[in-house]
């Protein structure tokens, strides 16, 4: 049997393990010090922040540090934006969440202004924000200052098959002037790149340029023989192009109503016509299987864009290098201008045929109109964003839908009129910005006066 330690060498263990236990217990009780940046690993800058947190007991395992981190975070959680106007005068300073985004700024701006969000753009440093961004992703600080721009946007128009053209306060929906002088539908209505003059299409086989304030009459722009389509002007007002049933397009001089350029077409006639951003194209979508591409000085044809079946719209992109095409298809597509490459087809939705097809300010996004809705693409991927129905019926055919000039909201039109709707927040349209009547569709204003189809509406340039 083992001997049994002696008592001397007990008692010493024993005191030992009391003294331990009693130097934990004041090392346990004593308050923490203030833990040097060093040992935080947050830097010298943030040191006296998180030494000013309180923590009233050391926790094991370093859970004191991690708890002052905490508590440095939650000090910055918020953050002050400061807005301003183009003069440089202060509209608001909000405090807003870090996790906030720019559309919450914006909300705040027209809740101090009452200018709609969808006519709101901020810059960062000359960066036009996206109102989905984050305020912690898009390089925000505190005490950061925005600029803000207001687009115009004050007035759209449309075109009607009642053969009446009007235009609107797009804010309140309410009518400021009828363009009346046609004798059949009219087609397309737009504005001149000032704003001061409207130019309507009719299947009268006449286009009108009109004074946008009185509704007075100015030009008649006459010779094709058969329904006109549609009316376009070029970016500097200069000309006009038109295209018909008669199976032509034509250039005219705006200040003369001359004709001064004439592209026959194969197919029986073109359902739209349009410059290219710098004038020097015309792209027209013809009843054959193609859009075709001619240059708008010589006549000379440049290039074709090809669908199964006809086109029933085409555009260009802001800087001319792209365009885009609708067809009875069912698809949209995307085309590089100078080479004719299609860049990527957006597909078929199996519910009807594509009507128009027009792409962001940006260039990021497609919208794309069929039967109840309105489609938004992402043009990098081809994917499908979202589905916008503006209307009640959702068996209503969307004939047309145009971005505003900030690409904020959209206006469509349909047989049951036009409506304007913000692509930032919605139920289902997007929402209305603040401000503007939020109807259970999400549409934020309606433009009700017609008593016929609206084929055409568009904006008042920014």
């Amino acid at each position: 049997q083992a001997a049994s330690p002696p008592p001397l060498l007990c008692g010493l263990a024993w005191r030992a393990r009391k003294r331990a236990v009693r130097q934990l217990w004041q090392r346990r009780r004593r308050p923490r010090q203030p833990t040097p940046a060093a040992a935080t690993h947050e830097g010298a800058a943030r040191a006296p922040e998180m030494a000013e947190v309180p923590c009233a007991k050391r926790a094991r395992g370093g859970a004191a540090i991690r708890w002052l981190r905490v508590g440095a975070r939650t000090q910055h959680h918020t953050i002050t934006v400061v807005v301003v106007n183009m003069a440089g005068v202060e509209v608001v300073r909000p405090t807003l969440s870090m996790d906030s985004t720019v559309w919450d700024v914006k909300r705040k701006v027209s809740e101090a202004t009452g200018i709609p969000a969808w006519r709101q753009q901020l810059l960062l440093d000359a960066q036009i924000l996206s109102g989905a961004g984050v305020l912690a992703d898009v390089g925000l600080q505190d005490g950061a200052s925005l600029s803000l721009v207001v687009s115009s946007g004050s007035t759209v128009v449309t075109a009607s098959g009642d053969g009446l053209a009007k235009v609107w306060c797009s804010s309140t929906g309410r009518c400021l002037q009828t363009l009346k002088g046609h004798d059949d539908c009219v087609r397309t209505a737009v504005f001149s790149p000032d704003g001061g003059e409207v130019l309507t299409a009719s299947h009268d086989g006449t286009a009108k340029l009109w004074h946008a304030r009185s509704g007075a009459c100015i030009r008649t722009f006459v010779g094709h023989h058969g329904p006109v389509n549609s009316a376009m002007m070029s970016s500097d007002g200069a000309s006009v192009v038109t295209a018909a049933g008669d199976g032509s397009c034509k250039i005219w001089d705006r200040s003369t109503a001359e004709c001064t350029q004439t592209f026959l077409l194969d197919g029986p006639g073109a359902r739209w016509a349009t410059f290219s951003p710098d004038s020097s194209l015309v792209l027209a979508a013809t009843f054959g299987d193609g859009a075709k591409l001619w240059n708008a000085a010589t006549g000379e044809h440049q290039q074709s864009f090809v669908h199964s079946r006809s086109i029933c719209h085409a555009s260009f992109s802001a800087d001319g290098e792209f365009a885009v095409t609708a067809s009875r298809d069912g698809t949209a597509k995307l085309w590089r201008v100078a080479s004719g490459e299609c860049l990527e087809t957006f597909p078929d939705r199996g519910n009807d045929w594509v009507r128009s097809a027009v792409l962001s300010p940006d260039g990021l996004s497609l919208l794309t109109t069929q039967y109840g809705s309105a489609v938004l693409w992402d043009v990098r991927s081809g994917d499908e964003l979202k589905v916008l129905s503006p209307f009640d019926e959702i068996t209503l055919a969307v004939n047309s839908a145009v971005f505003s000039p900030s690409g904020l909201a959209v206006l469509a039109t349909s047989d049951d009129g036009a409506r304007l709707c913000d692509l930032e927040h919605s139920r289902r349209c997007a929402g209305a910005p603040p401000g503007l009547p939020d109807d259970p569709e999400g549409a934020a204003v309606s433009f009700d006066g017609h008593t016929g189809p609206v084929h055409w509406a568009s904006f008042a340039p920014a």
